[in-house]
């Protein structure tokens, strides 16, 4: 759908709703900035507002690509494999005994 509509827009050359997306977006992203208990802190942000549309779409692609390769999987008959992370951070040393997790630094 997100090509159709910016086929649209391109061979129409009416940029009317792009720019109402745009607004709406923006205007989505800066109430909830607004609306935040930090807004000191994330009133910086508010400058790029505008923009987040593309993230939007960036993110509604990764999805639309991860969702398609799954179908793509369950119609083929293929297994998923799912990746197994071993989280640890700086100050988890109390769950991996006394495994030492921090480089050396010589």
């Amino acid at each position: 759908m997100l090509g159709v509509f910016f086929a649209y827009t391109i061979l129409t050359s009416d940029y009317m709703p792009l720019a109402f997306v745009i607004a709406l977006l923006a205007t989505v992203v800066g109430m909830q900035i607004v609306t935040d208990p930090k807004v000191r802190f994330h009133r910086n942000l508010l400058w790029i507002a505008p923009a987040a549309w593309l993230l939007f779409y960036a993110v509604d692609m990764v999805e639309f690509q991860a969702l398609v390769r799954s179908l793509r999987r369950l119609a083929t008959g293929k297994d998923l494999k799912w990746q197994k992370w071993v989280r640890v951070g700086v100050l988890d040393n109390a769950c991996l005994g006394n495994q030492n997790v921090l480089p050396a630094f010589d």
